[in-house]
């Protein structure tokens, strides 16, 4: 039960489990992830990373949370 219950945390850490909730993976031009707005300038190319498929988008705006 104990190792059963450590498979379904591991599937749940599963980057592509995660992708596959909604949620993408962004990745600047020199392939680092980004995961704050302020890391990126306006024109910056992202490659974006879904559960099926990915895109290359141009930054035309961004703005802070909160």
């Amino acid at each position: 039960m104990r190792l059963n219950g450590l498979q379904q945390h591991l599937l749940h850490l599963d980057p592509q489990q995660v992708l596959a909730r909604g949620y993408s993976m962004v990745r600047d031009e020199q392939g680092a992830i980004v995961s704050d707005s302020a890391a990126c300038r306006s024109g910056a190319r992202l490659d974006i990373t879904f559960a099926r498929g990915w895109a290359r988008a141009e930054l035309q705006e961004k703005g802070e949370a909160g």
